[in-house]
């Protein structure tokens, strides 16, 4: 024993440093495991990340003030209000990931027509946030480049998803943090990714339809700038953005459409339909605002077109066409 002492010494030491390392272990998963009790029993379970929505995180989670003070203004960001922003964000990181991928349209992000079907599902649109003010925001984000490149990454996301909140629910609540959980808890959380698909959602967004759309957008988007800047004269900048009622029925005057079948009739339900009946908004409620956008004047030529071409043996988007 004497002779060997040494070993002995440095095997006893080994042992212990092993049971420290397994207490310490032990010790933090008593910690961990009570931590995930005490969240379940508050009705707020903790998320388990997986090593790669660990890394997409900081895609989600991170905004910067000087960046949203632009976006918006100094009175809207209040620097302070940032960090709860953050963790309204980094509470709810898994929900916003999985509207992100539900919507996104490439690999590149988001483009709008993605984040316009994510609007629609979540019944987002009022008076203070009609679609024009979407497409104000996404070119705001996007920028002016080609279509095929104006789509919005995580980060770009997020922030966009700020702008709304405070857009749509400014006038119930002043935090920034207070109007994220709002359109989150009231919106996102019940409506997103669970699409409950109208027939004439599936025929407007056909990929075949859009394709149509995207042939003719040049002339489409100089037509809807003429009829939007009929009206414009004396009002607000924002109005030429959009095409109101009058000059709709106007174009659809212009363009012979109105007939005995078509009555003007028809076509002011139509407007009231694209308005409210696309968006999952209640007609009574009276949220609309009697304008369109460009994307629900792309709307309207699909219902104008099964209107008046109605024949079920020819595909939808030679009719559109």
């Amino acid at each position: 024993l004497d002779a060997n002492w040494d070993d002995f010494s440095l095997a006893i030491e080994a042992v212990r440093e092993a049971q420290k390392a397994v207490q310490s272990i032990s010790d933090r998963m008593h910690t961990f495991v009570g931590g995930i009790f005490v969240h379940r029993s508050r009705a707020h379970p903790k998320s388990m990340l997986d090593a790669k929505a660990a890394r997409e995180l900081p895609s989600y989670t991170s905004l910067s003030t000087d960046r949203m003070v632009m976006l918006m203004s100094k009175e809207s960001v209040d620097p302070a209000s940032i960090k709860d922003v953050k963790d309204v964000l980094r509470r709810n990181f898994t929900d916003l990931r999985r509207a992100f991928r539900q919507y996104a349209t490439s690999p590149n992000g988001i483009s709008f027509e993605g984040l316009l079907r994510f609007y629609q599902d979540c019944k987002l649109r009022s008076s203070d946030f009609a679609p024009h003010h979407l497409e104000a925001l996404f070119s705001q984000h996007a920028g002016a480049t080609a279509a095929a490149e104006r789509t919005l990454a995580p980060a770009g996301f997020v922030e966009l998803l700020v702008q709304c909140a405070n857009l749509r629910f400014r006038g119930v609540t002043d935090g920034l943090n207070d109007q994220l959980s709002c359109l989150i808890e009231q919106h996102l959380k019940p409506f997103a990714c669970q699409r409950q698909e109208c027939l004439f959602q599936l025929v407007s967004y056909d990929q075949k339809v859009r394709r149509v759309f995207e042939e003719n957008g040049t002339e489409l988007h100089m037509v809807f700038q003429l009829y939007s800047e009929i009206e414009a004269t004396g009002k607000a900048t924002q109005k030429v953005n959009t095409m109101s009622k009058t000059e709709f029925m106007m174009l659809l005057a212009h363009c012979d459409m109105i007939d005995g079948e078509f009555t003007e009739a028809a076509a002011h339900e139509l407007f009231e339909g694209i308005q409210c009946g696309v968006y999952g908004v209640d007609m009574e409620q009276g949220l609309h605002v009697n304008e369109l956008a460009y994307s629900e004047f792309l709307d309207g030529l699909v219902a104008v077109t099964a209107f008046k071409l109605p024949d079920p043996f020819r595909p939808f988007h030679e009719r559109v066409a």
